[in-house]
């Protein structure tokens, strides 16, 4: 797909020149360079555009698009605003600028190759939420407690303003500088994943932010770690609850995508809602953006398979290695690795990969895999966007767009570090959160969920039963078209139950839109509907639950 810069048309209303032939306007992309008056919304809206971005400054004064438009104000914005479309992936691409407005060739090229590869990321990213999304909504509910007693990100937001951050990554090149790890101690915030944890404590270093985004629970990583006790947990909400059990010395959470954000931190008054291009690295430049760190730098982030090498030796996956295929354009990742209950080994194969080229942290070009080089987009949108200096010394791998590619030893030459106290900060952060009105509130809204998620049985059992009737009773049709309305109503501020049948939702509803007949459209209804009612049955013991325990 091939994004297209549309400058035809100055007349908005018209909208002459800005779709390309084989146009969708409710799957296809439309990106707005500068002002554009209400007529041009209202043009768009009638032609049925679903999808459009308009790209403005952050402190602009100028009127907001309307619904369901989206802004930006750069290009990680763009990428981060396109993933959170819903349904197909789109064909069409076009960014038209407006008449009157100046747009660099730079820049331009910037906001394109943010689109493509938000655009190449986005049937990956939605296939992940889809996968996952059941397993988030329940894991989601369970943790609603926990989310109630522990601080959220947004405590910290701003805390460590000027201070230096240093993400570690388990990336193949972590090897080349993980050593001078130590140094750093007291003079930055180090964040991590829990995947390089091991290779951080044995390097004498400590990791204070370790980062945890994975819905399946990891707990091999943290096993004889020396230093979990002293150290801060960022936590996904929808993780696995047995992440809390981690005896951390503290824990702040966050929502790594904005479907999850307001049904578990709404309630709270709060946003943990974190930027992600799915990976646990995009949280953690993410986060310290939050944070207010300047500079900040990367090692380890390698994006690629650094000589053959998926992960650093000294990372918890030290053992794994790539095997390509003959010819070089595919590979698996054989992860040989100690099983975490029995300590026997155990070998998992992961399902092949597309090799790709890319150009290389020191010149030249180095391979990486279909995922990682997603990974690779959003970081490049990450570099050409943030305000704070961010500096990839991870020595090796892929070469990241607008970020300075330096050693971590000429990096630390180069700054004059000063010590910061990084355990007061945290601690300061933490005791803002106050406990019983976090409770209380939260205690509220499980109560508001589960009488919704009773309401949406109720109405989708009446649907169902008129919608066997509409077939041979008009009353029952006209019926039918109400209560959808009130199903519909009752469903929006529920996401969770959305979350936990997507797939099959959007199915049914296909099926109903492709329908040529009525009888097949009321099948598609029922089954629909049934989805529903099985989902709704399928949160309230876990809604429950939550209520018992916050009610304690």
């Amino acid at each position: 797909m091939k994004p297209t810069l549309d400058t035809a048309s100055p007349v908005p209303a018209a909208l002459q020149g800005v779709f390309e032939p084989g146009w969708n306007h409710a799957l296809d992309i439309l990106v707005v360079f500068g002002q554009s008056p209400p007529e041009f919304f209202e043009a768009l809206a009638e032609v049925g555009q679903a999808r459009a971005i308009v790209i403005r400054e952050s402190n602009s004064v100028d009127p907001l698009p309307p619904e369901p438009f989206k802004i930006a104000a750069n290009p990680l914005e763009l990428f981060q605003a396109i993933l959170t479309f819903g349904g197909e992936a789109p064909t069409h691409a076009a960014i038209r600028r407006q008449a009157g407005t100046e747009l660099t060739d730079e820049y331009l090229g910037e906001l394109i190759q943010s689109l493509r590869g938000a655009i190449g990321t986005f049937t990956l990213f939605r296939q992940t939420l889809e996968m996952h999304a059941p397993q988030w909504a329940l894991q989601g509910i369970k943790n609603l407690p926990s989310v109630a007693s522990h601080p959220s990100l947004e405590s910290l937001k701003g805390a460590f303003r000027g201070v230096p951050c240093v993400i570690v990554s388990p990336g193949p090149s972590l090897d080349k500088n993980i050593e001078l790890l130590a140094e750093l101690n007291g003079k930055a915030l180090v964040m991590t994943c829990s995947h390089a944890l091991r290779a951080i404590e044995e390097a004498g270093a400590k990791a204070d932010i370790i980062a945890v985004s994975d819905p399946k629970f990891t707990g091999r990583h943290f096993k004889d770690s020396t230093s979990i006790a002293s150290s801060t947990l960022l936590l996904d909400v929808v993780a696995d609850p047995r992440n809390f059990d981690i005896p951390a010395q503290r824990k702040f959470l966050f929502a790594s995508h904005d479907s999850v954000d307001p049904w578990v931190f709404g309630s709270l008054g709060e946003s943990a809602v974190v930027e992600s291009g799915g990976s646990v690295a995009c949280v953690e430049l993410s986060t310290a953006r939050m944070l207010g760190c300047d500079p900040i730098v990367l090692i380890g982030q390698d994006l690629a398979l650094t000589e053959g090498r998926y992960y650093a030796k000294s990372s918890i996956d030290g053992m794994a290695y790539v095997e390509p295929s003959s010819d070089g354009s595919v590979f698996e990742l054989v992860r040989p690795h100690i099983h975490e209950h029995n300590d026997e080994l155990t070998v998992t194969r992961h399902p092949q990969e597309e090799m790709l080229t890319v150009p290389a942290w020191g010149g030249g070009s180095v391979e990486t895999s279909s995922s990682l080089y997603t990974f690779l987009q959003w970081f490049c949108a990450a570099g050409t966007s943030m305000e704070q200096q961010v500096f990839n010394c991870t020595e090796g791998g892929a070469f990241i767009d607008g970020m300075e590619h330096i050693t971590l030893r000429d990096f630390m030459d180069r700054h004059a570090l000063e010590d910061v106290d990084i355990e007061a900060v945290l601690a300061e952060c933490q005791a803002k959160t106050a406990g019983p009105e976090r409770c209380e509130s939260m205690r509220t809204a499980v109560e508001e969920m589960l009488e919704g998620v009773r309401n949406c049985a109720k109405e989708a059992r009446v649907c169902k039963q008129y919608a066997t009737r509409a077939l041979r009773d008009s009353k029952a049709l006209d019926e039918l078209g109400k209560c959808e309305k009130r199903l519909s109503h009752a469903i929006a501020p529920l996401p969770a139950l959305s979350m936990l049948a997507q797939a099959r939702i959007r199915e049914a509803q296909l099926r109903a839109e492709k329908a040529k007949t009525l009888e097949v459209n009321l099948d598609a209804a029922r089954e629909l509907f049934e989805v529903v009612i099985e989902a709704a049955d399928q949160l309230e013991e876990p809604l429950k639950d939550a209520k018992r325990v916050l009610q304690a």
